[in-house]
């Protein structure tokens, strides 16, 4: 986020892309609740709930994981149980199994 000037007053530090501002909330929140959205939309039509699991790849460079997860303790989890989300911490080259669709980390 410090490219796009996303710096914390107090300490000077880079923030993380998440906390980019858009129509008044966070990107993270928008991306939650846009994801929120969708569910209610398969509610309304199938009569089905459905929790989609919320994956997010953080780094340890400049604090990144922790940023993250702060912002979602300290917004609830965005309203969802906090175990539908899965933070984890960036390998040095992110890698997607083609077969099987599951994370190949190191």
């Amino acid at each position: 986020g410090d490219r796009l000037g996303l710096i914390d007053e107090t300490t000077g530090q880079p923030l993380p892309t998440a906390l980019l501002p858009y129509c008044g909330r966070s990107l993270l929140e928008n991306l939650v609740r846009d994801v929120q959205a969708r569910e209610n939309l398969y509610y309304r039509v199938f009569g089905k709930q459905h929790c989609t699991p919320i994956a997010i790849m953080t780094s340890d460079a400049k604090g990144n994981h922790e940023h993250i997860t702060q912002i979602c303790e300290e917004n609830g989890w965005f309203g969802r149980k906090s175990d539908s989300f899965y933070l984890f911490k960036q390998p040095l080259v992110p890698v997607v199994n083609g077969s099987s669709g599951q994370w190949l980390v190191t």
